[in-house]
């Protein structure tokens, strides 16, 4: 088996990096529509302007709004991927008070009506 030269080696990275690139475009339109799909079900809003969507958090003003246009560029890859990551953080904080607020309802639950007088937790 014969070593491959520098040439080889970057006629190679270039083809792949081509098909990689290819796929990211093929199949950023229906990340873009998931995205968006996720976005207005987290209290987003979505206001198309200009051939593009601006995406703001309703739940947090000082939050960064996020641009983004159907065609793909490697820019607006970049900032698919930024709302992608914004969106996962978002859900896993939202299910993680919703795990806290289950644990404390079953934990007030299983006390007794003396048991929250004494500790002070009557509502």
């Amino acid at each position: 088996m014969a070593r491959e030269t520098k040439a080889e080696r970057l006629a190679r990275e270039a083809a792949e990096n081509e098909l990689h690139l290819a796929a990211l475009k093929a199949a950023y339109p229906e990340r873009l529509m998931a995205a968006m799909a996720r976005a207005y079900e987290n209290n987003y809003e979505v206001v198309p302007k200009n051939n593009e969507f601006r995406l703001v958090d309703r739940d947090d003003e000082r939050a960064n709004a996020f641009t983004v246009s159907y065609t793909f560029t490697e820019e607006n890859d970049a900032a698919l991927n930024e709302l992608d990551w914004t969106l996962t953080y978002k859900e896993e904080k939202v299910r993680e008070e919703r795990r806290k607020m289950e644990v404390r309802n079953a934990a007030w639950y299983k006390l007794t009506e003396e048991e929250r007088k004494l500790l002070g937790l009557t509502k």
